[in-house]
């Protein structure tokens, strides 16, 4: 087994770490089992979150760590508080009520790691570093970090703890790659999304120029076919999809009927468009 110091901390951490997220269902035998059988691989960092099981799982691990031969200086035991029932929960009260909860349930004095479970929209920085100090001070926990931020997020959080922060624990599986969709997708945009705007958008190293005037984007071009016909003739020289009006038109009224379509218009909208792929023939004059 692989070990490495936790943020450049003096926290010497299996870099294979044990999720005890639903040991609550397993029996008492079999979960010293499971646990027995990672101590004996070199698993020393064992991950747990007081809103596992509602508490149970903190709860049957302290349980069976009693049980085994292992010391608890030999381990790392991590937590993560800050999800409530329904929303988060950063303030100082609730982060130190956590902590007391969790020491109790996992029968210890200390936790190695305290994480900010997930980002709370309205955490209060200033909140969040007054209760950090209080659990460094007393020996309650000896490193902090925080679950699935983004570097934003952890830069505001720096500015006012204290303490660094060793860890950012992220989700990551094969049905959920958030992680890294976030880079790959940092600057795309919707296709068309600035070519609507006139402006233009990068992908994949490249840009694409600004619309010339007179074209339209695919995007401008989807919503002519829903509200209006274009005006202009299009880069194949072909005729534009609403032809001007010919002499003997023009003299006509141009008043709109109860369709809203001009009078004088109405044979020449319903012609088809003629494409480069389909070229316009004469047809043959009937006997």
């Amino acid at each position: 087994m692989k070990y490495v110091n936790i943020g450049g901390s003096e926290l010497l951490g299996s870099t294979v770490a044990l999720g005890c997220m639903r040991i609550a269902q397993l029996e008492r035998s079999d979960l010293c089992r499971l646990l027995g059988a990672a101590i004996d691989a070199g698993i020393n960092l064992f991950d747990h979150a007081d809103i596992y099981g509602g508490g149970r799982c903190e709860e049957v691990f302290g349980e069976a760590l009693q049980a085994l031969p292992a010391k608890r200086e030999d381990l790392l035991l991590q937590t993560k508080c800050g999800i409530r029932d329904g929303f988060f929960d950063f303030s100082k009260k609730h982060i130190l009520a956590s902590v007391d909860g969790s020491l109790a349930r996992l029968r210890t004095d200390y936790l190695d790691l305290l994480l900010l479970h997930r980002p709370d929209a309205l955490v209060e920085p200033d909140e969040v570093a007054a209760a950090f100090d209080e659990l460094h001070a007393a020996g309650k926990v000896r490193g902090f970090g925080v679950s699935n931020q983004n570097p934003a997020q952890l830069e505001l959080l720096r500015r006012h703890v204290r303490q660094p922060l060793l860890a950012n624990q992220l989700q990551l599986s094969v049905a959920h790659t958030g992680m890294i969709d976030s880079g790959i997708n940092v600057n795309m945009t919707t296709p068309g999304a600035h070519d609507r705007d006139g402006g233009s958008s990068t992908t994949a190293g490249s840009t694409r120029p600004r619309s010339k005037p007179g074209r339209s984007s695919n995007t401008a071009r989807s919503k002519a076919r829903s509200s209006t016909l274009a005006s202009s003739p299009s880069s194949t020289g072909h005729s534009p999809r609403r032809p001007p009006a010919s002499a003997s038109r023009q003299g006509r009224s141009r008043s709109r009927g109860s369709c809203g379509i001009p009078r004088g218009c109405r044979r020449s909208w319903a012609q088809p468009i003629r494409t480069a792929s389909r070229p316009w023939q004469p047809q043959p004059k009937s006997n």
